[in-house]
Parts: structure tokens; sequence; C-alpha cells
């Protein structure tokens, strides 16, 4: 069942506390998005991920999440860093079969 207008301004309302909360977060320490996305990467390792776990040091992890905001925009900077080598690394093996 789809939910109503009511329903999605409620759910929009509540990302947004979230999404505030999270920065403030960030403010007090600014590493915690690099854990977190370190942590969702372990969780989808064998989904493309370990290129982030295996490749690259915190200095330069950070580099690339410089201006998320959100763990859903760090997330997505740190996979359009990788997403290139896991694509190409997936050819590779295609074309090897």
């Amino acid at each position: 069942m789809a939910k109503t207008k009511l329903e999605k301004e409620y759910d929009a309302w509540k990302r947004k506390i979230r999404n505030e909360e999270y920065l403030k977060e960030l403010k007090k320490d600014p590493r915690k998005l690099l854990n977190d996305v370190n942590e969702h990467a372990m969780k989808n390792y064998n989904k493309g991920w370990d290129v982030w776990i295996e490749t690259g040091d915190d200095e330069e992890k950070l580099k690339v999440l410089k201006g998320a905001k959100t763990l859903k925009g760090g997330i997505r900077k740190a996979w359009n860093d990788i997403k290139h080598y896991v694509e190409y690394r997936n050819e590779v093996i295609e074309a090897g079969k």
C-alpha cells in the first residue's frame, strides 16, 4: 500500500532530523564518517567494497569523503571513487570465462 502524503512528509521530516544530528556528530568527530563508511564496506565486502577496504589509507579516504554531510552521501562518494575499479575487475573476470 502506498504511503499517504502525510506519511511521506513525516518520513522526510524524520530523515532531516537524523541528518542534522549526524552532522552534529561529524563536527565533534570528523572520523565518524570514515568509520561508518568502513563499517558499510565491511558488511558489503563481497559486493565490490573490498576495493575500499583493501586500498588507500585513511587520509586518502578522508579526502574522498570530504564534503559529505550524511552517511548516505559518504557512501555515495566512496562508491563513486571505487566503482570504476570494481567494474573493470568484473569485466576482466567475465572476459576470462
